[in-house]
């Protein structure tokens, strides 16, 4: 883009023919991008072939950039680097810890998060036991979250250090995982009569070059339990856990307002206040990548679709749970989100990177602009 003292000007990042048809194609991905690739086709653009991918002019992918793809020619779903916003847990947290001692403070003392400990190394290892073994820790709930799983898998809950011990064998080296010991939230918010929740919001990077960051509200998962702190049913505690009935499991922000407001007794205002609170550590989060080894490069033609997932305790505490790299692009029936959310979004990237002139001249930050519901956060 060109800056002109007042506002960004955008310049057109990818050429669309201007006789013909644009293609898209996935390239290492399933069929995770459907709801985009539908938007796509009410723009006239066609599903391409497999033989002809240096014809395509967007491309779906998950992780690794596919070989033959032409930078600065085509579009990309991902940005490439960017294991410190979603990639494994583990990596989230030090570059999380590493972008807050750089700005002069402890991640830790900003009670972003609830405490986390890597288990693959001795030190941080040896660090969780001696917190928790501590008298007042006995009977603390702990979730350990393997490194590299979705929707649940693998995560485990205890109540106190004595079965992690021998688990983790004392810290011994050979008995050291790649995950994550996480404090647990014993005293959840709830909705529906006492049903724990959680809930996911969005970050999309719309462009690289220049960087553009928006945030947009997403859902709320009900787990199909009825909490109790002391349940082993697993379903009661990992709300994201695919074993949960899909009967009754999401709901919007406008229902999650009324529902904390006439169950929990929180202020009307309090998801609008919330989400103040959401954006700027979605935007702490989306600086990390200032601390990774190579930072972002400024290439035409990228964006990235990130899911960021969240609790709220029973004071109203929020707490950010994790990001996801390659959240499921789906649909969420009956809350008014989907496939509006992504139809917007789509309409956004190419208006972004092909037709920016179609943008409302008040694409700034300090106008609080919006797209439909994509609110720019960075620009």
């Amino acid at each position: 883009g060109e800056f002109d003292g007042t506002t960004v000007r955008l310049q057109k990042q990818i050429d669309l023919p201007e006789n013909g048809k644009a293609l898209f194609q996935n390239a290492n991905v399933d069929k995770n991008f459907w709801p985009v690739h539908k938007a796509l086709r009410k723009h006239g653009w066609v599903w391409a072939q497999k033989s002809s991918p240096g014809k395509v002019h967007m491309m779906f992918t998950k992780g690794k950039i596919p070989n033959f793809f032409k930078s600065g020619k085509q579009m990309l779903n991902s940005m490439g680097l960017s294991g410190c916003i979603g990639g494994s847990k583990s990596l989230q947290l030090q570059c999380r810890e590493r972008l807050a001692e750089k700005s002069g403070c402890s991640y830790a003392d900003l009670g972003i998060q609830p405490a986390q400990y890597p288990m693959d190394s001795r030190t941080s290892c040896m660090s969780f036991f001696d917190r928790a073994n501590k008298e007042e820790n006995l009977e603390k709930l702990w979730l350990y979250k393997p490194a590299n799983t979705y929707h649940g898998a693998g995560i485990e809950l205890y109540r106190g250090p004595a079965k992690l011990w021998k688990k983790f064998d004392k810290c011994n080296k050979k008995s050291l995982k790649k995950g994550i010991m996480m404090e647990y939230i014993s005293k959840p918010a709830t909705i529906k009569g006492g049903y724990k929740f959680d809930f996911r919001t969005y970050l999309l990077v719309g462009s690289l070059q220049p960087q553009l960051v928006f945030f947009h509200d997403g859902f709320i998962r009900k787990s199909d339990t009825k909490y109790s702190e002391h349940s082993t049913n697993k379903n009661t505690h990992v709300t994201n856990a695919v074993s949960q009935s899909s009967k009754d499991h999401f709901f919007n922000f406008t229902y999650l307002n009324h529902a904390l407001h006439s169950e929990m007794d929180f202020p009307l205002e309090y998801i609008a206040r919330a989400r103040e609170y959401l954006k700027k550590v979605t935007l702490f989060m989306f600086h990390t990548a200032r601390v990774q080894p190579q930072p972002l490069g400024r290439i035409k033609g990228r964006w990235h679709i990130f899911g960021v997932d969240w609790m709220i305790d029973q004071y109203g505490h929020i707490h950010l749970l994790e990001g996801n790299g390659y959240p499921l692009v789906s649909h969420y029936p009956g809350i008014g989100l989907t496939p509006r959310v992504w139809q917007e979004m789509t309409d956004l990237i190419l208006d972004i990177h092909t037709n920016p002139s179609s943008l409302n001249s008040r694409f700034t930050v300090k106008s609080n602009y919006k797209y439909e519901e994509f609110r720019i956060e960075i620009l």
